[in-house]
């Protein structure tokens, strides 16, 4: 009888610990997927905050090359930019300006292809692209 009830013991013991891990789990899971979740968000709102730099140059339409036209090489320091996030990591971005063409309702102007990348190990990845465009003002 007191073999049985050790038994029972040990199973609802082992039973417990199944489950406990279970939780602990989902609850990591969940974490990761927040985190993941929070590492785009921050890539998307630096593409927008370059994007808004972009549409500061409205009245220097003519020479935004000379300010954005550089930034096209996430390898090199001086060809990027960066910043840091809340979350401590390190974004790096390009900006690929278009020449003049015809954009939405036949507008001309300009379109650039804001690319956010985080460093991974010794590789650089893609975390988000912002495309956005800024035409002359005439």
């Amino acid at each position: 009888m007191a073999q049985a009830q050790t038994i029972l013991a040990l199973g609802a013991i082992v039973l417990f610990m199944i489950t406990a891990l279970n939780v602990n789990r989902n609850y990591v899971r969940g974490v990761k997927q927040n985190l993941d979740q929070q590492k785009y968000i921050n890539a998307i709102n630096y593409g927008q905050t370059i994007a808004g730099g972009i549409y500061s140059q409205v009245n220097n339409y003519d020479n935004i090359e000379d300010v954005y036209g550089d930034y096209d090489d996430v390898t090199d320091p001086a060809r990027r930019l960066q910043t840091v996030t809340s979350l401590n990591d390190t974004l790096f971005a390009t900006v690929a300006l278009s020449g003049e063409e015809v954009l939405v309702h036949g507008t001309n102007g300009k379109k650039a292809t804001i690319t956010v990348y985080e460093l991974v190990g010794a590789d650089y990845r893609q975390r988000a692209q912002y495309v956005t465009a800024i035409t002359p003002i005439n």
